[in-house]
């Protein structure tokens, strides 16, 4: 009987281990724009394009849309608080696309990172569909500047306002590819 409950442990072990995820990112694309307006154009795939229109100087904001050449399909995010860096007497913004894929399912993914809380999303694509898996302007209480971590097995959202630091983790429902962030 010993034997059994072992067999049937280890056994549950194995098929746990085996089914989860791994967050694989890709090289990030980093757009800057130093004290003034810029227009970027890439292609994330050879299907994919995303245009940036990015702003730098008493605040920062980046119009993105993300489109595809066989489906059509468009996703827009406009007006994204985008963090100001003044060094020198320049007012540089950065805005870091990362793409990132689940190796369980193939799911790919876009984390938009402006270094602001109010602009942090994550952009989902499946079946030439993009849709915007995770929006940080939706938690409460979320403001001041911000930064994604993607770990091997999750990917953490962290907050800093007023010298105090919050952590967000993110879980993945993958029937309807959003996100959902549990402090």
């Amino acid at each position: 009987m010993r034997k059994i409950v072992l067999t049937a442990a280890l056994a549950a072990l194995t098929l746990a281990s085996s089914v989860s995820a791994n967050w694989i990112t890709g090289e990030p694309t980093i757009l800057a724009v130093n004290a003034g307006e810029a227009a970027f154009h890439t292609a994330l795939t050879s299907d994919q394009r995303l245009d940036v229109n990015l702003t730098a100087g008493m605040e920062g904001k980046a119009d993105l849309t993300f489109t595809t050449k066989a489906s059509g399909s468009e996703l827009s995010l406009s007006a994204l608080p985008v963090l100001v860096n003044e060094e020198n007497g320049y007012a540089d913004a950065t805005l870091t696309i990362t793409p990132l894929v689940n190796d369980a399912n193939g799911l790919r993914f876009y984390l938009i990172d402006t270094g602001e809380a109010g602009g942090a999303h994550i952009v989902s694509y499946k079946g030439g569909t993009f849709k915007n898996a995770f929006d940080a302007a939706d938690l409460e209480n979320v403001n001041g500047a911000s930064s994604f971590t993607v770990e091997k097995k999750q990917i953490l959202f962290h907050t800093k306002e007023n010298g105090t630091d919050a952590t967000y983790t993110l879980s993945l429902d993958t029937k309807s590819l959003t996100f959902t962030a549990v402090k």
